[in-house]
């Protein structure tokens, strides 16, 4: 089982030679803002002012709650892609961990049902508390464990088809008139290259990307990897057991 909190104190430390006045990041896939969270911390401690994205209603009800008592971060009930298209999720009621569950939603259903069955496999690497930061107050609004299994049995029956507003990364941008972006976060659960490739790292370059890889399609991954080392980034640190840190190369920078 991965140590959440050793985790969030090697990034703080990973984010220190970038940190600037109005550090601006965007969330892309931000679940309840909290829950194995990479910016939330930093949102409390620094003051960061950002974009955070969720498609599912009943997860952004719980994100807006949570950032209630926070200025400068804007929320989005809407998902990232390049063209209007279905979003799968798990409602709420399967058996299941609530934060686990929650936090599988994907433009692509067979990638949501490959995630169910292999965190099935994986299960005894979860925890059946949510991870969030120990040093701030509990968020207000997360989900608890519960008695039972960590993946339910019927989880799939509870898989649900939503049609959310989709938004290109550009069109999140300019809708918000955002001038310079510092952090990325991408976590969408299978559709992490294609969001990853519809970013103009190159116009936007931003100090720190965190990108989910495990789990993505043959090669997919080596691909992410190898964009970033061309643009000068380099491996900093593994967040939670599913996404890699880099930073932009200060001589990049």
């Amino acid at each position: 089982m991965y140590d959440f909190q050793m985790e969030l104190r090697q990034l703080d430390q990973t984010l220190q030679p970038y940190l600037r006045p109005g550090f601006f990041f965007v969330n892309i896939g931000a679940n309840d803002g909290v829950v194995a969270d990479p910016t939330y911390p930093f949102i409390e401690r620094y003051g960061w002012k950002g974009i955070a994205v969720e498609p599912v209603p009943y997860v952004f009800e719980q994100l807006q709650r949570n950032y209630a008592h926070l200025d400068g971060v804007i929320l989005e009930n809407a998902a990232v892609s390049d063209r209007q298209e279905s979003f799968w999720y798990v409602e709420q009621g399967s058996g299941t961990i609530d934060y686990i569950a929650q936090g599988m939603g994907s433009l692509d259903k067979e990638r949501l049902l490959e995630t169910i069955r292999a965190n099935r496999i994986i299960g005894s690497l979860s925890s059946a508390h949510p991870p969030y930061p120990a040093d701030l107050p509990p968020p207000i609004c997360v989900a608890e464990p519960h008695d039972g299994p960590l993946i339910s049995d019927q989880m799939e029956e509870f898989v649900t088809e939503l049609r959310p507003e989709c938004l290109t990364f550009e069109e999140l941008i300019e809708k918000h008139r955002v001038e310079r972006v510092d952090f990325v976060n991408i976590d969408v659960e299978g559709r992490d290259h294609q969001v990853f490739f519809s970013i103009d790292l190159e116009a936007y370059r931003p100090s720190v990307m965190c990108v989910e890889l495990v789990g993505l399609p043959d090669g997919q991954a080596d691909e992410i990897r190898r964009r970033l080392d061309e643009l000068g980034y380099r491996f900093a640190q593994r967040f939670t057991i599913f996404s890699e840190v880099f930073v932009l190369d200060p001589v990049a920078h």
